[in-house]
């Protein structure tokens, strides 16, 4: 950062053929109480500007009219005003630092009538006052009309060099160098104004002219060559030169400042305060001291960001440099309430206090109290809207991960837009911290498109390859591979789930020791439904990271455990998580997936449908079932109660049931089962009821189904109004790719009490045709045929033989999605062929739209309503019907 020096306001003496009265102006050291606080970030060196001078003796009158004869027999038309006694006391209250006199009396006087006397000693007493852009414009009036004095000059060019005119003031000081080299403060003022307008080789040369003509000031010359380096970015040579200063001067306020300055520019803050603690400088700034207990706050923090170690020291790490934040704050607001308000202490206090406050904000986050961050940051947008960048990324970060990614995205994007204006034409690729947070506020906000243009965008921005100069071999630019896993993750983010894998595995092949790639491609392969293939990759990372307590490794070890029904490694891994790891929002998060998993649930459904023929569905049929599971007994086991219900109209009547059932629910590893009693109350007659169901999962393809069940629910209501039960069998086998593909197989058959066998064979099929990031089109197929023993014998529905076909398209669109609140809709088309032996063949349509939303992780509720229409016995009907689901973990 560019200083922001001051110069000394003090001047050297000038000639012995100048007046006694200017002699007493020129010769004479400034006044200190004048001299403004220097910057706290840079300080430049004040040194006695004045070569050593006897205090001012006045002369007697009889020299004094001698002199003024002379100069009137040599023409010189000296004013009145400089032989008068209140001019020449106007010149010694300059001298003792009450300049406000002697600057009233010139800015009275005409100023055409105003001699070079006059104009010169206003010049240096103007500096004097710190008056600057006075300085100026007296320079700026007179420059043209009388003859400056080398003192003048040098006084009109500290003027320029406190305006940050650097050039300028380089330009008069070496102006009045050349006419008065005697000076060694000059030299030093210039070799500051060239230093400070970027010209670094020329103040170099201008510190070698003074040490040539000044070798014996040696002190001087170092702290000189400190503040010049320091100032170009030479930290370390600044560094160099007020050590040595040090070593000559230990005593030397001006040598400790510049030691202090000089520890500061080069990163090493704690050291300064250890200097400070054991030299105990009777002179040490406040406000440096401030600065420096920030910067080792600063310097704790960045520490925090790279350190590595144990968990627990990380943690302690964390801890102290929150406690060392809180103790300086309180310390600094004790000194904030001594000091006077409005004062230039009080209010360098309050812009200290406030940096420590943003700093602090980095330190709140990494210590993940997100909330306490957005706390404070409230509290500093209140005092002042304006923050740093680097502030705001931590900010940003807080809000995505207290899931309020709106006003992250506004602040990620005000930080990219202030950066492309400062850069301009010639920008460089975003900072990797900031695309990063621009990337997921808008996945969060589910702007998957925009997220994917700038990962591409970005992407074509950032070289697969970086330089370090001095090395004349490129090296990988972990920016680039990093920048493509983004781009993969929002793939997965947006349900293109083959272009998150191909992309994910291509990056493996070039990198097959990134475990962030690893940890990437073990989502997207649970996102497939490979939970075995996902354990697979697991294992790799877990022997090649060497860390077997990484968060990200644990987390998908737990979700991978969980989806194999693995329920004491999920729960180790959870609660190794949770101890290791208990700040963690991510930890938090799954510990209450965990707990929603195993919480009791209720499941309820209804079902109205009606048809225009009473003959095979029934008029104004209903149903419904009601389902209610304990929470986890012994990590495998669940029961279950249930009470189901149905009725319908008929030709012969209306047909009702009433079904109680309880039951238990075995699921472990790749085997889920189920058995259930029931008592089933239809044509008043009670029939009790046992079901079986088993699945197992070969692989993460292939599953066996299997149910049977005596006197079955699944019996025709007509059958059941006519005292008609059935007992029934099913095997299924399906085949399932990934997410898009998928393919099933049952057989089926059924035994019904009058006599009749029905067996059925069903083939259905999905393939995803088209994914986007809110949309989906699958199309589908449905094969079916069945027989029946003793077809058309009973009161039910038994074609002899009957077989369809159903192709169709579903569409699935996702109206409103944040985080686990999920609202979307579907609609379902599909047109095709029914055959009854006996009775030909029909067209067969189904027509179906329906709605899901998902509340949160415990809640949610379906609806779907639809029309079908397909003959039966030859005869077409139509049916109609609605449906509710709800659902409800407690």
């Amino acid at each position: 950062m560019a200083p922001q020096a001051r110069s000394a306001k003090a001047f050297a003496g000038i000639n012995s053929h100048q007046s006694a009265a200017v002699l007493g102006v020129f010769c004479t050291a400034p006044p200190t109480s004048h001299h403004r606080p220097e910057h706290p970030w840079q300080q430049p060196q004040r040194f006695a500007t004045c070569l050593p001078m006897s205090p001012r003796t006045p002369l007697p009158t009889s020299r004094l009219l001698r002199c003024l004869a002379a100069a009137a027999a040599l023409g010189c038309a000296a004013a009145p005003a400089l032989a008068d006694a209140h001019y020449d006391s106007l010149i010694h209250q300059a001298r003792a630092g009450q300049t406000a006199p002697a600057l009233a009396y010139f800015a009275a006087q005409s100023q055409d009538a105003l001699s070079a006397r006059h104009v010169n000693d206003w010049l240096v007493i103007s500096g004097w006052a710190g008056q600057d852009q006075q300085t100026l414009a007296i320079y700026q009036q007179h420059r043209q009309r009388v003859r400056l004095e080398p003192a003048s000059l040098a006084a009109v060019g500290r003027a320029y060099r406190n305006l940050k005119h650097w050039d300028m003031a380089a330009s008069l000081l070496d102006a009045a160098i050349q006419r008065e080299p005697q000076h060694s403060d000059w030299y030093l003022a210039a070799a500051y104004a060239l230093a400070e307008g970027g010209h670094a080789a020329q103040a170099s040369a201008q510190l070698d002219a003074f040490e040539q003509r000044f070798a014996q000031q040696r002190l001087p010359l170092l702290l000189a060559r400190s503040y010049v380096a320091r100032i170009t970015q030479q930290p370390y040579d600044a560094l160099q030169y007020a050590s040595a200063a040090i070593d000559l001067a230990p005593d030397n306020a001006q040598a400790q400042n510049h030691y202090l300055h000089a520890l500061r520019a080069a990163g090493m803050a704690e050291r300064a305060l250890q200097y400070l603690a054991a030299a105990r400088p009777a002179e040490a700034d406040a406000a440096l001291v401030r600065s420096l207990q920030a910067d080792y706050g600063a310097e704790l923090v960045r520490i925090g960001e790279s350190a590595s170690g144990t968990r627990a020291e990380d943690q302690a790490r964390k801890r102290r440099t929150l406690d060392y934040y809180a103790q300086l704050l309180a310390q600094w607001q004790q000194a904030l309430q001594a000091s006077a308000p409005g004062s230039a202490e009080h209010q360098a206090l309050q812009r200290d206090i406030r940096r420590v406050r943003t700093d602090r904000l980095i330190a709140l986050w990494q210590a993940r109290q997100a909330q306490a961050l957005l706390d404070e940051y409230a509290a500093l947008l209140a005092q002042d809207p304006e923050l740093p960048d680097y502030a705001l990324m931590q900010v940003g970060a807080a809000l995505l991960e207290t899931r309020q990614p709106e006003e992250a995205l506004r602040i990620y994007d005000g930080i990219a837009q202030r950066q492309a204006a400062t850069a301009g034409a010639n920008a460089s690729p975003q900072p990797q911290s900031l695309y990063t947070g621009r990337l997921y506020a808008r996945v969060e906000t589910e702007q998957l498109d925009a997220a994917r243009a700038l990962a591409r965008q970005h992407l074509a921005q950032t070289s697969p390859e970086r330089r370090i100069p001095g090395n004349p071999n490129p090296l990988p630019n972990t920016d680039w591979s990093a920048t493509r896993r983004e781009q993969a993750a929002v793939e997965l983010y947006a349900g293109r789930l083959p272009q998150a894998q191909a992309q994910f595995e291509e990056l493996m092949a070039l990198g097959p020791g990134d475990s962030h790639t690893h940890m990437g491609l073990v989502s997207t392969y649970r996102n497939r439904g490979w939970p075995r293939r996902a354990a697979e990759e697991l294992k790799i990372i877990q022997h090649t990271s060497g860390d077997a307590h990484d968060l990200s490794l644990l987390l998908e070890q737990a979700g991978v455990a969980q989806e194999l029904q693995d329920w004491p490694t999920a729960q180790a891994l959870l609660d190794h998580a949770q101890q290791r790891y208990p700040e963690e929002p991510r930890v938090q998060r799954a510990q209450l997936q965990w707990q929603v998993a195993r919480m009791p649930m209720v499941q309820f459904n209804a079902e109205y449908r009606d048809s225009d023929s009473p003959s095979a569905i029934g008029e104004g049929a209903t149903r419904y079932a009601l389902l209610g599971y304990s929470a986890p007994l012994h990590e495998r086991w669940r029961l279950f109660a249930a009470a189901r219900h149905s009725s319908g109209n008929y030709l012969e009547g209306k047909g009702r049931y009433h079904q109680l059932a309880a039951g238990a629910q075995w699921h472990w590893r790749d085997t889920q089962a189920e058995f259930e009693l029931s008592a089933l109350r239809a044509a008043q007659r009670t029939h009790t009821g046992l079901r079986l169901a088993a699945r197992h999962n070969l692989d993460d393809h292939w599953q066996l189904q299997a149910r049977a069940a005596r006197n079955s629910i699944e019996t025709p209501l007509r059958a059941l109004r006519a005292g008609i039960t059935a007992d029934e069998l099913a095997l299924g086998l399906q085949w399932r790719a990934h997410e898009s593909t998928r393919l099933g197989l049952t057989a089926e058959a059924m035994d019904f009490s009058d006599g009749n066998r029905r067996t059925g064979y069903f083939i259905d099929g999905q393939q995803r045709l088209l994914t986007t990031a809110h949309l989906q089109l699958d199309a589908g197929l449905e094969l079916s045929h069945s027989r029946n023993t003793r077809p058309g014998q009973g009161p039910y529905f038994a074609p002899q033989r009957d077989w369809s076909i159903l192709p169709g398209l579903t569409a699935y669109h996702i109206l409103h999605r944040r985080y686990e609140q999920v609202w979307r809709h579907e609609l379902h088309l599909a047109a095709g062929r029914y055959t009854q032996h006996g009775f030909g063949s029909g067209g067969y349509q189904r027509l179906r739209y329906g709605q899901q939303w998902k509340w949160n992780d415990t809640t949610s509720l379906d609806w779907n309503t639809g029309l079908s229409w397909r003959p039966y016995d030859g005869v077409r009907e139509r049916a109609l019907y609605f449906n509710i689901g709800f659902s409800h973990r407690f």
